[in-house]
């Protein structure tokens, strides 16, 4: 719902804007919010589509995760921050998410700039992989094989004592630490 809202509000900016530069042809201004849009789609189908989590489920996720000032916190399909906000907000020393849905990126990246330690980032976190090494805490609602590439790809790259804290979706090979209404802890052993 929330994805809709901000996908139109986007076309409404960004359509009069083309139009005042001197783009008028429909079809162009089309095809542009469609190049525009293309990471969102590209996003949706690599890890998942931006469905928000709700509030009680976010602060049960967020507690869970036992955030401390020294927590540095990913949220891998970030969508509009409330994760890295969260943990922001709840004294981790640092928050970052990864958001490829353009309307959404750009909501959440103005909302970071009045969040101090908060960070979101326009790109495919696979392509981060070596930056995640200083990871306490992982958040994340990818599909199942999203999942079994992070499982293959990521997990054997962070290091020993990382949390991931997934909401909804496994990884398949590895039993969680914890597991209530949907949410599943992992935990890297020592």
């Amino acid at each position: 719902m929330i994805e809709a809202f901000l996908l139109g509000l986007y076309i409404l900016i960004i359509s009069p804007i083309l139009f005042w530069i001197g783009i008028r042809d429909p079809l162009i201004i089309f095809c542009i919010l469609i190049v525009l849009t293309l990471p969102g789609i590209y996003a949706m189908l690599r890890g998942a589509p931006f469905v928000p989590t709700n509030r009680k489920r976010t602060n049960r996720m967020l507690e869970l995760a036992k955030i401390n000032s020294k927590s540095i916190v990913y949220d891998f399909g970030s969508g509009d921050g409330r994760f890295v906000f969260g943990a922001a907000t709840g004294g981790a020393k640092k928050a970052i998410g990864y958001e490829l849905s353009l309307p959404i990126y750009i909501y959440s990246k103005i909302k970071s700039f009045f969040i101090p330690n908060s960070e979101i980032r326009f790109k495919d976190f696979f392509f981060d992989i070596e930056k995640f090494k200083d990871a306490d805490i992982i958040f994340c609602f990818l599909m199942p094989k999203t999942m079994i590439k992070f499982q293959n790809e990521i997990w054997p790259h962070l290091k020993p004592g990382v949390k991931l804290v997934s909401n909804v979706f496994r990884m398949p090979d590895l039993e969680p630490i914890h597991q209530e209404e949907g949410i599943k802890i992992y935990q890297k052993p020592l």
